[in-house]
């Protein structure tokens, strides 16, 4: 009994041995696994980093070209309101500025006939 169970034995210290290997290997396995995972998801991890960087930059840039666009926005908005009001003020003061312009017209004429006849009268001083 003593000779078979010491046979016995070894054959199980085999089979508990081969079952250790195993275990760690499968184990081994397992880890190297999960390393290979874990550095996928730390590749993906700073690729979406990289990404929300990126929108935030962009973010940022476009934040900077709204403010311009409101800038340029209310400028020509005020410019708008500034045309109109000329608008208005020419419609207004339209018949007057005409009104002016003929009677700058006619004094213009009335001096011009003026100078004309004086140069005349002059001319007739001279000759006589």
């Amino acid at each position: 009994a003593g000779a078979s169970g010491g046979v016995g034995g070894n054959a199980e210290s085999r089979t508990q041995m081969k079952t250790m290997e195993e275990v760690q290997a499968a184990l081994r396995g397992h880890l190297k696994r999960m390393q290979e995972q874990n550095g996928g998801a730390r590749e993906a991890l700073e690729q979406a980093n990289a990404k929300v960087e990126a929108s935030s930059s962009r973010t940022k840039a476009l934040n900077a070209e709204l403010a311009g666009a409101k800038t340029r926005y209310t400028f020509f908005q005020e410019m708008r309101t500034y045309v109109q009001d000329l608008l208005v003020l020419l419609e207004v003061k339209a018949p007057i500025l005409e009104d002016l312009e003929d009677e700058l017209h006619e004094a213009r004429i009335v001096r011009s006939t003026a100078l004309r006849k004086r140069r005349e009268a002059n001319l007739k001083d001279e000759v006589a």
